[in-house]
């Protein structure tokens, strides 16, 4: 995304107008081939591309996707990830504490 910025700058600054359609097909046609579902998703649901649009729902994609390959990396700190219970017994002077984890 910073590149693109970078490009879209650079043609201002030399007086080469881009329209905010433009800039949503280009940054949508440059994404990778596992973007295909947003990009087709987002292509059908929009009557007009406006740049703020796309580039929102392309950052809360990516946060859905580091959320799910942090899940998937670490399950147990998940809520609704599986959980592995162990029983742990700890004999403090008369007492036998059992903890679940």
């Amino acid at each position: 995304m910073p590149t693109f910025n970078t490009v879209v700058s650079q043609l201002t600054s030399v007086d080469i107008k881009i329209s905010d359609e433009d800039k949503c097909i280009n940054l949508l046609c440059s994404l990778l081939d596992s973007w295909d579902s947003l990009v087709i998703v987002i292509g059908s649901n929009a009557t007009a591309l406006q740049f703020d649009e796309i580039v929102s729902s392309l950052l809360t994609e990516e946060m859905r996707r580091k959320i799910w390959r942090a899940k998937m990396v670490m399950p147990c700190l998940y809520k609704d990830g599986p959980r592995i219970e162990t029983k742990i017994s700890h004999p403090v002077g008369d007492l036998n504490l059992q903890e679940n984890l």
